[in-house]
């Protein structure tokens, strides 16, 4: 009644408070998770999965553990006023069971959750591995149908993501509500179940399979288009919170060097759209830990770049592959930092080559034959990270992080 009020009151609808992103990762299964369900065939229970820290859903609770209602419209809820005010996470309109139903001997779908990372960046995850549809049984008499699927709460960032596996799924205008050929998922809010079929309230789903986005309908309608299909296994869909705060990524990372051959791991914040490391010979990779090959033992200065939807942050490390430290460079002095046009260079030796090359790789500018001290115009570049990088007549080569400003 309440939030009825409201609605007439403001002329206008709540928004979602999530912003969408369809992504993709190779599924892996929950291994050495802890069980919900132990040995137990389920079937229409509801299961309540301790979390080691707090998550706070749609701006508005915060939880301490996730509620996983797996009949009616089964998703991750939080019951606010018994069954007369669900809010939550929902990721189908069907009931599911466990594949062990059909024979009653034992549980086939275990559904299990565990904790990854450290804090403050921790993901917490519960999964239902191999988990089937209560309608098959009822009217084929078999229990073939199958899915695999996992929910990500993200520590820092409260992101919460769907995660889909394998898959089969016969016959799913029998399994979903809607009788649509995929499900319906996505967010509800205030929805009042009470009289067993929802009746108020707001659902927030996704629609179009091929490029998903969100879409609203207000109870009592239900919306008459879902997902035309279940999520392929590798896919993502991914539930970003407006509220927070946007922070770039957090980044950094080590190097194992055996002879010219480095591994590099990268460990910065996990929750990162794309990464790309540049190794300070030319060499650049997007894979997240890359392994890199040096032609040429010496001096090199190694940079990884990680993005995600708020901004970038680079972190840059020297390294020296089977040389000593290079003696004609001690009294070398790259200033100011950061730079706003002219950038100064003295205390190297003899004659250098110098190249400022950005994050991309690519030669931005360069001189030759500089003599110290040396005083380069590079107000012509646009503001950002640069690298440069300065060779003597013998080969030694250093390389120094600039920022343009």
């Amino acid at each position: 009644m309440v939030i009825l009020l409201l609605l007439i009151n403001s002329n206008t609808r709540a928004q979602f408070r999530y912003s969408f992103k369809d992504t993709s990762a190779t599924y892996v299964p929950l291994i050495g998770g802890t069980s919900l369900n132990g040995t137990t065939i389920w079937d229409e229970q509801k299961y309540v999965a301790p979390m080691p820290f707090s998550w706070t859903m749609d701006s508005s609770f915060t939880l301490n553990s996730l509620k996983l209602k797996l009949s009616g419209y089964p998703g991750i809820v939080v019951d606010t006023a018994a069954t007369n005010n669900v809010n939550g996470f929902f990721f189908g309109d069907f009931d599911i069971a466990d594949r062990g139903l059909l024979s009653g001997t034992a549980s086939y779908s275990p559904i299990r959750y565990l904790t990854a990372g450290t804090a403050p960046n921790r993901i917490f995850k519960v999964e239902l591995s191999n988990a089937g549809f209560w309608n098959e049984p009822d009217l084929y008499l078999t229990m073939n149908d199958y899915f695999n699927w996992q929910i990500w709460i993200y520590e820092g960032s409260q992101i919460v993501e769907f995660h889909y596996g394998p898959s089969q799924i016969t016959y799913p205008k029998d399994y979903y509500y809607s009788q649509n050929t995929g499900p319906l998922c996505g967010y509800a809010k205030h929805v009042n179940e009470y009289s067993g079929f929802p009746s108020t309230g707001t659902y927030y789903f996704l629609k179009d399979i091929t490029t998903p986005k969100i879409d609203t309908d207000y109870l009592p309608t239900l919306p008459s288009i879902s997902l035309s299909s279940w999520p392929a296994n590798g896919r993502v869909f991914r539930f970003v919170p407006k509220w927070k705060l946007c922070v770039p990524p957090l980044v950094g990372f080590s190097a194992s060097p055996v002879g010219k051959i480095v591994s590099y791991t990268y460990s910065g914040t996990p929750a990162i759209d794309s990464i790309r490391w540049d190794f300070g010979d030319g060499g650049t990779s997007t894979s997240l830990n890359p392994t890199h090959t040096f032609s040429s033992n010496g001096h090199y200065t190694v940079c990884v770049t990680a993005y995600n939807s708020c901004g970038s942050n680079t972190v840059c490390k020297p390294l020296a592959l089977g040389v000593e430290p290079l003696d004609s460079w001690d009294q070398l002095r790259v200033y100011p930092e950061p730079i706003r046009s002219q950038l100064m260079i003295d205390g190297f030796p003899g004659t250098i080559q110098l190249e400022v090359l950005d994050m991309k790789g690519e030669v931005q500018y360069h001189q030759y034959n500089l003599r110290s001290p040396a005083m380069i115009d590079l107000q012509h570049l646009a503001a950002g990270i640069y690298l440069l990088r300065l060779e003597d007549h013998s080969g030694g080569r250093i390389y120094r992080r600039i920022i343009r400003i």
